[in-house]
This record gives C-alpha cells, sequence and structure tokens, in this order.
C-alpha cells in the first residue's frame, strides 16, 4: 500500500530542505559552519518524519514509493543535530 499523502510530504519537506541549501550555495554560506535557519529546516523536517513513522513505520519504498523514501533518507542525513533521532531512524530501517 502506498501513502500518496505522507509521500507528497516527505518530498515536500526535502524540497524545502534543498530550495534553502541552494539559496545557501548562491550566497556563498553554505559550508560555513550551522547555519541556525537551515538547522531549523533541519529539525522541523525530522519532527514531521518523526509523526509519518508514529503512524507507518519506516517510510520505505513499499509503503511511500522510491522518491519519497530516498527523501526520508535525505532528511534523516541532515539532522545531524539530532544523533537520538538517526539512531531511532536506523533501527525503524533494520526492521
Amino acid at each position: 500500500m502506498i501513502y500518496h499523502e505522507f509521500a507528497d510530504q516527505l518530498i515536500t519537506l526535502r524540497n524545502a530542505d534543498l530550495a534553502f541549501r541552494e539559496k545557501l550555495a548562491k550566497s556563498g554560506q553554505l559550508g560555513e559552519g550551522n547555519h541556525a535557519e537551515m538547522a531549523k529546516i533541519h529539525k522541523h523536517n525530522a519532527e514531521a518524519l518523526d509523526e509519518i513513522m508514529e503512524t507507518i513505520g519506516y517510510p520505505s519504498i513499499d509503503k511511500v514509493g522510491q522518491e519519497a523514501s530516498a527523501a526520508a533518507w535525505l532528511i534523516i542525513e541532515h539532522v545531524i543535530g539530532h544523533p537520538q533521532f538517526m539512531k531511532k531512524c536506523t533501527v525503524l530501517l533494520k526492521k
């Protein structure tokens, strides 16, 4: 079963992350340490992903499709300031 609503949400979250990243890159600010607004986006995305996982478990390809599952992974990769969340995701992914 594909959860289209969650798939769309994950893709939207990923797109917001990447759009802000692009903005930082164009302004020369990307790579100059942890940007406060970027950290805020990462935290928001992780919280949204956490809510999704509470409902459907890890958003695997069979649950949300390839693109949305990859978007979930990008969200996890980018939330380096929250290692407990990353560990939780790893446990769910292994299941």
